[in-house]
């Protein structure tokens, strides 16, 4: 039976070494190179981020200077002033005056799972404190 000589087998082993040692280097460029694609990418972010906080404390800075220091003085709305007033005929609104509301039909779509639930109900008002009135309607 013929054996190799140990030199052979020794050369063979180093070989083999090496091939694994050039497969690991070749593996590490490839990381090195990922890793330097998202260090870039992160930069650029970080960069984006910086700027666009830069931009929105200079906007904030401009509305802080266009807006009034002052709050206004009136305790009445300027929205809604008939709200105050007496009707033309000289009577003041009664809520109670009139019928309970009757059930109409309306839509209420629900984005977060996009299905469309549809009906009123009339909820009783009496049942509310501080409310006036004899029904009201709610979408439910």
């Amino acid at each position: 039976m013929y054996q190799d000589p140990p030199a052979r087998n020794a050369r063979a082993r180093v070989a083999e070494v090496r091939s694994r040692i050039d497969e690991a280097i070749a593996g590490l460029g490839g990381i090195k190179r990922e890793c330097d694609k998202k260090r870039d990418r992160i930069r650029k972010l970080r960069e984006d981020l910086a700027q666009r906080r830069r931009t929105l404390g200079a906007a904030r800075i401009l509305v802080k200077a266009a807006t009034p220091t002052s709050p206004p003085t009136s305790a009445t709305p300027k929205s809604a002033p008939f709200l105050s007033t007496p009707l033309p005929d000289g009577h003041p609104f009664q809520p109670d005056s009139f019928p309970p509301f009757p059930v109409f039909y309306r839509g209420c779509l629900y984005r977060k799972s996009g299905t469309s639930r549809r009906g009123w109900f009339e909820v009783p008002m009496a049942a509310r404190d501080g409310v006036m009135g004899t029904g009201s309607l709610a979408c439910l």
